[in-house]
């Protein structure tokens, strides 16, 4: 029972490192992704997967 409180006081801070500087800005960018984002603009309209199926029929995405 001891050790197993040390294990997980160990990998705590590393698990809210990663928390915070990994998973949050994934999971913040996705979310964007599913929206016309303009930083400049205050009013970003939903576009779902629309942008995701602009990037696969785009010429220069698909070229190497």
């Amino acid at each position: 029972m001891k050790n197993n409180r040390f294990v997980a006081s160990v990998l705590f801070p590393g698990m809210v490192f990663l928390g915070i500087f990994v998973m949050i800005p994934i999971l913040y960018g996705l979310g964007i992704s599913l929206y016309d984002y303009n930083p400049a603009n205050s009013r970003n309209p939903f576009l779902g997967l629309a942008n995701y199926r602009r990037l696969i029929r785009d010429e220069v995405f698909g070229k190497r």
